[in-house]
């Protein structure tokens, strides 16, 4: 014997009551490994709908305490009041919600009291709720719409739209009565009826779905960031624990260590010669060039950007490392450093010049052909210097 209409209702109801309450605590579980503010106010929407089905039970079950459907009509609009909070503070938390919960908070509680107020037919009641509850869900679709998620996962986005979607749909056509016998006649209407309860679970099951889905991918894309922010320190501390002793500057060593980590990174490599060194020791001393050393890789440095790297290379010799930058741009750079080191120049009494050569390279492949150009343009640069002097 096949069980009646209004059983498999009954059964639909405690089925969804029990499916929803599950997903309710597996939230509220995840939450302490994701200790979120936008997940938190997805774990309380979450129990606010739950509780609101447990009192549509118990309500249904004991008539003496029908005014427990107060409580299924506003556990279900904090329902979607959470879930908006939710979509609106993801992923910072950084959002003003208090002083939307102050006036959300009091509408839902006055509606939820005009519903219990009007009449003493439920299916009257629930229409009405039906139409509203759907209406409260569009701040929360348009949230979802303007939320911005990693660009390799668009389907999770979309998933959580057209569960979203569904939902509203549903309940606004339940309030419309567009699932009655007179639009789907009386057979479609009534299983319908009978099943309800298990299309909304479904329905459901694919929004809780797809929030966990966004928070993974957050918290992937966070791990990422970390991971990509630790490389990189990692990285800068390998360069520091080659560092020259006179100038401060990167050593040879570290150049090394930066061509392992270019990552198909592109830019250009200027090679700087001193000139006049050999000089400035033979009538000054070691100890004057050493601080003409020291001033010039200053300067050098002054001029760079804060991700270019500087590399003493030899005695007199610095490599310059500037990513992202055209040729031209980097040779302009070094026409105004040997204007500043001219400045310097009569400053001190001592003549500090440079020659250099520059090279691009696209990826750590040619980054060692590119410092044997730039050393070659460096040394035809010196040579045409001296020919003119």
């Amino acid at each position: 014997m096949l069980p009646d209409l209004t059983s498999l209702s009954i059964l639909g109801q405690l089925i969804q009551t029990f499916g929803v309450i599950s997903i309710a605590l597996l939230f509220n579980l995840l939450f302490r490994v994701l200790p979120r503010t936008y997940f938190r106010w997805w774990v309380r929407a979450w129990l606010a709908l739950s509780l609101a089905l447990v009192a549509l039970q118990i309500a249904f079950r004991w008539p003496e305490l029908a005014w427990l459907t107060y409580g299924y009509f506003f556990g279900e609009y904090l329902f979607a009041i959470f879930l908006w909070l939710g979509f609106i503070s993801f992923p910072t938390g950084k959002y003003p919600y208090w002083s939307r919960l102050r006036w959300l908070l009091p509408l839902a509680i006055i509606w939820s009291g005009v519903l219990q107020a009007y009449g003493d037919d439920f299916s009257a009641q629930f229409r009405l709720h039906a139409i509203a509850f759907s209406l409260s869900l569009v701040p929360a679709w348009i949230a979802l719409l303007n939320m911005t998620l990693p660009i390799r996962y668009p389907w999770v986005k979309l998933l959580a739209l057209l569960s979203l979607s569904l939902l509203i749909l549903a309940f606004f056509a339940n309030g419309l009565r567009l699932f009655s016998a007179e639009y789907l006649g009386e057979m479609l209407a009534n299983n319908y009826s009978a099943y309800q309860s298990i299309f909304d679970l479904i329905i459901e099951v694919m929004l809780a779905f797809s929030l966990l889905t966004i928070a993974a991918v957050n918290m992937k894309a966070t791990l990422e960031r970390a991971n990509q922010l630790l490389q990189t320190e990692r990285d800068n501390m390998a360069l520091l624990a080659h560092q020259d002793s006179l100038t401060t500057c990167f050593n040879r060593h570290a150049l090394t260590e930066l061509k392992k980590r270019l990552r198909q990174r592109h830019g250009v490599v200027v090679m700087i010669d001193i000139d006049n060194l050999k000089p400035i020791n033979d009538l000054h001393g070691h100890s004057v060039g050493d601080q003409a050393i020291c001033c010039i890789a200053r300067t050098l440095r002054e001029s760079m950007r804060a991700h270019d790297y500087l590399f003493r290379y030899g005695g007199d010799e610095f490599v310059l490392v500037c990513f992202d930058l055209p040729l031209a741009e980097a040779e302009k750079r070094m026409q105004l450093i040997r204007e500043q080191l001219s400045v310097l120049s009569e400053r001190d009494k001592l003549t500090y010049s440079v020659s250099w050569g520059i090279a691009t390279f696209t990826d750590e492949r040619d980054f060692d052909s590119a410092i044997l150009t730039a050393d070659k343009a460096m040394y035809n640069r010196k040579a045409e210097t001296h020919q003119h002097h």
